[in-house]
């Protein structure tokens, strides 16, 4: 993944990057003294920046005293650039950050503590409107630096047909690990060692999805409570059941899902389910309306339960900052609140999943009763990982992604021992770069 998401979002039939929606404006505007510039940068391109090119539209029609400029940044240059902008005071007013960078941003000590917004209503904003954990993502260390502009979780996409043919009983509420991987097996078709289906395709290297899920199935962490570190959770009791059973799906059942090498590859830019080659996929909700164009007849199932007996999914986010040296940080302020509004949500809901409860929602799943099954699952997502260490990117990802992989490719290898080189290289990265520690 880039920034946000691994996949581009289909709620339309357009390929897009998500994003969200929040509250109401209730303050009336107060019009500048004379006109103002702002700027709000996105990764987002092409087709993705339509909703925002509305929006700004209509929140330049409610501020006849601002105008707004957006930003499109190349996502491999968008991280670097604007964190160099803001150190040397030229950044956007309002700048979108994904999940995996919101300790970067946040330590810069550059960006607007919004709590004081929520606390007196300004402009509108209001907690009691959003998904609880959803805002939560944006709150660091008890300050709000964030307001969703999109979110997703995880689920199971099953291919009904393929579980009919095989006379395996759909998923649903309940199911647990070893039932996924009981079913999956049973999904599976292999002859002379070339496999015709796969039972499910598991999520390798893409830690999001897979291992950082497992992880909490199994009531383990991967980094300690301060981020500082991974000795102790990494390799706790918990963790490393999670990890050895993680790998073993691959090691015991080696024709059930393409290797993560297989998926980093050969299979890099073919989507195995649209192509009917997989039976389930844990994923977002991102390209069930490509699927259902396709003909593919399929259901979506809530993440099966591990040994920590409660259901739990992954989530994935963006959210807008506001930059605290802006020239105009009262404008940025009401932009934002624009970008935390119905008003945005009534444009933004045939393109994500909004943040904000209400009528967005009910549009959304009316239009898409498949996108049901990711709103309910919004109370039981886990806090992300990433948001606990200041660079998880370079110090703590790229290891795990080797752990596992090599865990897969060589069967005989000892996980324990492949856990504990991780925990002394990772500790090693995090005591070099971390300024904290």
């Amino acid at each position: 993944m880039t920034m946000s998401f691994k996949r581009a979002l289909s709620f339309t039939g357009i390929s897009i990057v998500m994003a969200g929606s929040l509250t109401a404006m209730t303050v009336p505007y107060v019009a500048a003294a004379a006109p103002v510039t702002l700027t709000i940068s996105t990764w987002d391109s092409g087709a993705g920046l339509k909703p925002y090119q509305e929006a700004i539209k209509e929140f330049e029609k409610l501020h006849p005293g601002i105008k707004v400029n957006l930003q499109s940044i190349q996502s491999q240059y968008y991280l670097p650039k604007v964190l160099t902008e803001m150190a040397n005071g030229s950044a956007p007013d309002l700048m979108l950050v994904g999940d995996s960078n919101v300790s970067e941003f946040v330590n810069s000590g550059l960006l607007q503590n919004l709590s004081p917004l929520f606390a007196h209503h300004t402009d509108g904003l209001n907690s009691k409107y959003f998904y609880p954990s959803v805002l939560k993502m944006g709150n660091i260390n008890g300050h709000q630096y964030f307001v969703p502009k999109d979110w997703s979780d995880e689920a199971v996409l099953y291919n009904k047909t393929m579980f009919q043919k095989a006379h395996v009983p759909y998923p649903k509420a309940g199911w647990t690990l070893n039932q996924f991987v009981k079913d999956a097996a049973a999904l599976t078709i292999a002859k002379s060692g070339h496999v015709q289906q796969y039972g499910a395709e598991l999520p390798g290297t893409w830690l999001r999805a897979g291992l950082e899920y497992w992880v909490s199935a199994y009531g383990g962490n991967i980094l300690d409570k301060g981020g500082h570190s991974v000795s102790g959770a990494l390799n706790s009791a918990k963790t490393e059941k999670a990890i050895e059973s993680f790998i073993d799906v691959y090691r015991s059942h080696p024709n059930l899902s393409p290797s993560p090498q297989a998926m980093n590859s050969t299979f890099q830019n073919l989507d195995l389910f649209l192509t009917k080659r997989i039976a389930m996929t844990m994923t977002g909700p991102w390209n069930v309306n490509e699927y259902k164009q396709a003909g593919i007849k399929f259901g979506v199932a809530p993440m099966p339960i591990g040994p920590v007996g409660k259901p739990m999914t992954q989530m994935f986010w963006a959210g807008f900052a506001v930059y605290k040296n802006s020239s105009h940080v009262q404008q940025a302020d009401e932009l934002l609140a624009f970008f935390a509004s119905q008003k945005w949500a009534k444009i933004d809901w045939q393109w994500a999943m909004p943040a904000l409860k209400g009528p967005g929602v009910r549009l959304m799943e009316k239009n898409n009763p498949m996108i049901k099954e990711f709103f309910n699952a919004a109370s039981v997502a886990n806090p992300i990982t990433p948001l606990g260490t200041l660079n998880w990117g370079k110090d703590v990802q790229p290891v795990l992604q080797n752990m596992i992989e090599s865990g897969v490719e060589n069967p005989k290898a000892n996980v324990k021992s492949l856990i504990a080189s991780a925990v002394s290289q990772i500790d090693t990265n995090l005591k070099q770069d971390d300024p904290q520690k």
